[in-house]
């Protein structure tokens, strides 16, 4: 048996859909796909994480050993699957948020006015989206989407933000003109900078096609 054989044999006794099985390793779909057809193969840590997902040795995973009575070993059952439809906590996350977004904006539309009630309800709303819409990294996720309404925030209400900081490297003076809105720039500018690395952090091991395409869109973040 080929590679591609072990594994899809594997994947369809422990009853695990392409989609889950791609999650756990932290692959696309297509990626296990390919796999799975020899059209590609995993890399060295991938395989490792395929051996230990389906409790068997690389060995039994890579090489042609036929199977005993194609049965999955019991002495080390592969763990639960938790594909998208069964994995509850991050849709139940995302409906809290959004009962949460709807409780405040109608709280707020009573004391304060429909606008002041869509202003701070749309983090809520926001991040509940995004729980339910995006399976892989909705923290981070959820943490650009908060990031972007407090800079906007103090953008229209208090005038912060972090090109003060780098204004006052030129006008000193800004520190005792304006304490507050300073201080706000300063903690502003931390938090992009925390939420850069961590985005950083999470794609460290993502690789981008080498295409004319991928360059394309490079340059045209680079210049946005």
């Amino acid at each position: 048996m080929s590679l591609g054989t072990n594994l899809s044999r594997l994947r369809a006794q422990s009853g695990m859909s392409q989609d889950a099985l791609a999650e756990q390793v932290g692959v696309s779909r297509q990626s296990v796909s390919k796999w799975e057809t020899d059209a590609s193969v995993p890399e060295l840590e991938k395989l490792v994480r395929l051996a230990e997902i389906f409790g068997v040795s690389l060995d039994e995973l890579v090489r042609d050993i036929p199977p005993e009575a194609e049965k999955v070993p019991e002495a080390a059952p592969a763990p639960p699957a938790q594909n998208a439809e069964a994995s509850p906590h991050r849709k139940t996350v995302g409906v809290i948020l959004l009962c949460m977004g709807g409780l405040v904006f109608l709280l707020l539309t009573v004391l304060g006015g429909i606008l002041t009630g869509l202003l701070y309800a749309v983090p809520f709303a926001a991040c509940g989206i995004i729980c339910l819409a995006c399976r892989r990294r909705t923290g981070l996720w959820c943490g650009w989407a908060v990031y972007a309404w407090v800079n906007a925030y103090l953008e229209l209400f208090s005038g912060a933000n972090t090109s003060l900081v780098f204004t006052s490297l030129r006008y000193p003076g800004l520190y005792r003109e304006r304490p507050g809105q300073m201080l706000f720039a300063w903690l502003e500018l931390a938090a992009l900078a925390a939420i850069t690395v961590g985005t950083v952090w999470s794609f460290r091991r993502w690789r981008l096609p080498r295409n004319r395409r991928t360059a394309l869109w490079l340059a045209a973040g680079w210049f946005v």
